[in-house]
């Protein structure tokens, strides 16, 4: 069992989006990790970020195989916050 976030990659210009991005060394390789969040919502980025780098090298521990897909991990916000 597992937790994948997908989403294609973003298109066109952004400019009211911010990104963390990140390395992070897996069993049998670097998987990028990438979360856009809208202006205002940096926090809530951040907190995404954080758990997401964190808990992947645990989850490919837990189930006792390296994590098995040959793309990067990306999150979105669905939409800024009204």
């Amino acid at each position: 069992m597992g937790i994948l976030i997908f989403q294609p990659p973003l298109t066109g210009s952004a400019p009211d989006l911010g990104v963390f991005s990140t390395v992070v060394p897996m069993q049998e390789r670097d998987l990028t990790v990438t979360v856009y969040y809208y202006e205002g919502e940096k926090e809530w980025g951040q907190h995404i970020f954080d758990t997401t780098v964190e808990a992947l090298p645990i989850l490919e521990e837990l189930v006792g195989f390296p994590y098995p897909y040959d793309f990067d991990t990306l999150v979105k916000d669905n939409s800024p916050e009204e």
